[in-house]
């Protein structure tokens, strides 16, 4: 069973925009981001899933929204965009 988790930054400036990464795009990991996605307050910035086939769907759905299969986000803890 995946636990999923949602990593959220806040970036300081005039207008605050959260940039999010969401690990896990199993079963609540799909309505997570399209949320994310409508919020006018929030950027989707990366999806972590282990497999293939769910980063394929994240990459049709939301072609500006980088995917990883690395499940740690080791590679996004040190992007500031997140």
């Amino acid at each position: 069973m995946w636990r999923y988790e949602v990593a959220v930054f806040l970036r300081r400036g005039p207008h605050v925009v959260i940039g999010l990464g969401v690990i896990g795009y199993g079963y609540w990991g799909p309505n997570l981001v399209r949320n994310f996605v409508e919020s006018t307050s929030a950027r989707m910035v990366a999806v972590a899933d282990s497999r293939s086939d769910r980063l394929a769907i994240v990459t049709r759905r939301y072609p500006t929204v980088e995917v990883t299969a690395d499940v740690f986000f080791r590679s996004l803890r040190c992007d500031g965009s997140v």
